[in-house]
């Protein structure tokens, strides 16, 4: 086991955390989890992230809270554990009896340790629920855009102009991934913002999902932070950026359809960007990347992936691989094909509750998951999406304010 310079940095910042208040602990591993390529530890070819091991001093300090909240109170506290259970026994089982195609592999093991420490933290989030409020948590989202867009500026532009150095050792050392720091486009061979995501396609569901949950916050007094996220996106060249920043947009529009002077805005804002993007090479990048991304090689690839995610679900008769066996390359496809008919219902009836949470009185935050959502279900497939599940934490812990 080896422990990274920024792993020790992100131990001390959890150890000395423990002893103030809890939401603020919980706050910095909200915020850890932006660094999907960094790792705390290095297990052979597996880094374990400041996120998880953020939850981990989380949930060992919530133990000791003192809470007045029944568990009757807790939201579908009862599917929480039957999803907990059938993803417990679902992924050691059915690995071992099913066919050629299933093996029990360590990946099953790791997806599997996720799945329990997200769902403990679940009950962790709904004990400090009268901690924290929604200011509390839109304050932090602001510094995590903020976080997001200026490393990924910082990264950008030291590797495409060689004139200032950036710390990727720091930021990209977790060896479970080898798409890391220097990815290039493929049309062109244009550097990429990848900022502190695993790649250009995660950095772009963020950045797309944040910057409609900031439109929704209000364009006139966040107008900054627009224009920074709008930066960061034009930089990243990620099709499932641009893509989901389209239906954000769309889906703010409808949601905000009696507000004409916030549409009228958010147009202008969009129109400005574009007419600048236009007298740039950048405006042919994007043409060539919406209008070619089926044909590229990593558009095939994922398609290939899709379609053998599905062919996989069906010679299983529907019962699914197990957790961490095959790897789709849209969120949809990697549910079915991992958790089989009965697992996509729970986890699906699951996000349901979390998102019925927020919906009315913490729009911004539905917004965020919706637009992700979109981005996850174009290529984001990772059931332990840290940034999903960032988001489900932050719903839950806000259950008190919307009843």
């Amino acid at each position: 086991m080896e422990i990274t310079f920024s792993g020790y940095f992100f131990l001390i910042v959890y150890f000395i955390a423990i002893f103030f208040p809890v939401k603020y602990l919980f706050a910095i591993t909200l915020y850890s989890s932006i660094f999907g390529a960094m790792a705390v530890f290095n297990l052979n070819y597996k880094g374990i992230t400041p996120f998880i091991v953020g939850l981990i001093f989380f949930n060992l300090k919530s133990i000791f809270l003192p809470t007045k909240l029944r568990h009757n109170n807790f939201p579908n506290s009862y599917l929480v554990c039957l999803f907990l259970l059938y993803s417990i026994l679902y992924s050691i089982v059915i690995p071992i009896i099913g066919s050629e195609n299933r093996q029990l592999s360590l990946k099953n093991y790791t997806q599997l340790v996720y799945i329990i420490i997200y769902t403990i933290t679940l009950y962790s989030a709904y004990k400090i629920q009268n901690k924290v409020d929604a200011s509390f948590l839109i304050k932090l989202f602001k510094f995590m855009i903020i976080s997001v867009v200026a490393i990924g500026l910082w990264e950008f532009f030291a590797k495409s102009t060689n004139m200032i150095s950036f710390p990727n050792s720091f930021f990209f050392n977790n060896k479970g991934y080898s798409l890391l720091y220097d990815q290039e486009l493929a049309i062109g061979g244009q550097k990429r913002l990848n900022s502190t995501f695993i790649e250009p396609s995660y950095a772009g569901s963020f950045l797309a999902a944040s910057f409609c949950m900031v439109v929704i916050l209000g364009i006139k007094k966040n107008i900054l932070f627009l224009l920074l996220i709008l930066t960061a996106l034009v930089f990243n060249l990620s099709a499932t950026g641009m893509l989901s920043t389209i239906f954000g947009v769309l889906f703010c529009m409808f949601i905000n359809i009696k507000n004409w002077k916030q549409i009228l805005a958010l147009n202008i804002l969009l129109l400005l960007t574009l007419y600048i993007v236009y007298k740039t090479d950048y405006f042919t990048f994007f043409i060539e990347i919406l209008l070619r991304k089926k044909d590229s090689l990593s558009g095939e690839s994922r398609l290939e992936s899709t379609v053998r995610a599905i062919n996989l679900f069906k010679e299983s008769g529907g019962i699914g691989l197990g957790l961490g066996v095959y790897r789709s390359a849209s969120f949809i496809s990697d549910i079915i094909v991992s958790y089989g008919i009965i697992g996509t219902f729970l986890f699906c009836k699951l996000y349901y509750t979390f998102i019925r949470t927020i919906v009315s009185r913490n729009t911004w935050l539905f917004v965020f998951a919706i637009v992700l959502l979109c981005a996850q279900c174009i290529a984001i497939p990772d059931i332990s999406n840290q940034i999903m599940w960032m988001w489900i934490f932050m719903s839950v812990s806000l259950n008190h304010y919307n009843k």
